[in-house]
């Protein structure tokens, strides 16, 4: 009399829809339910997905001349992003300087806004939270680049742990 017992009960999560647990549970000995059966609920809350960019580049990039751009995408969230795309908008003028990507080429160097995917950057197709990826390329200045704009765009195309795409927010 006055014994604990103790029913640990796992559930692994096969999908994103039906995500409600329901147990009816007892215990007992030689067939017997020793105490009566009871029942609990609860719910499974998956963690939001969250991408962030972030561009580094020099303050000023003189006309004719060529420096180097890092973009970052780093996965903010609590769950495992798939799929990732970086895509970066230069500005008018600011031109890619083709072989410079690293860890590779865009996926056209010739087309802006430059896109990266798992394609061209393997550990793009999974990023565990925490994790950062990055691309490296060179621009050069052409004569059109001091009159217009000098932001360089670049957001992340992501698809949750569920398939949902997302996008993160632009960083500039």
């Amino acid at each position: 009399a006055g014994a604990t017992r103790v029913i640990t009960l796992t559930a692994d999560i096969v999908g994103c829809i039906n995500l409600d647990n329901d147990v009816f549970s007892s215990w007992g000995c030689l067939g017997t339910d020793c105490q009566p059966p009871v029942t609990d609920h609860s719910r499974v809350a998956i963690p939001p997905a969250n991408a962030v960019t972030t561009n580094i580049l020099p303050a000023d990039i003189d006309l004719c001349e060529q420096e180097t751009v890092t973009v970052r995408v780093r996965n903010a969230g609590l769950t495992t992003i798939y799929n990732a795309q970086i895509e970066v908008t230069l500005p008018l003028g600011l031109n890619y300087v083709a072989g410079t990507g690293n860890p590779s080429e865009p996926q056209n160097p010739l087309v802006n806004p430059l896109l990266w995917t798992s394609t061209e950057v393997p550990a793009l197709s999974s990023i565990d939270p925490g994790v950062t990826v990055s691309v490296t390329f060179d621009v050069i200045a052409g004569c059109d680049y001091p009159n217009g704009n000098r932001t360089i765009i670049s957001k992340a195309y992501y698809e949750t742990v569920c398939g949902e795409l997302k996008i993160s927010p632009e960083s500039r």
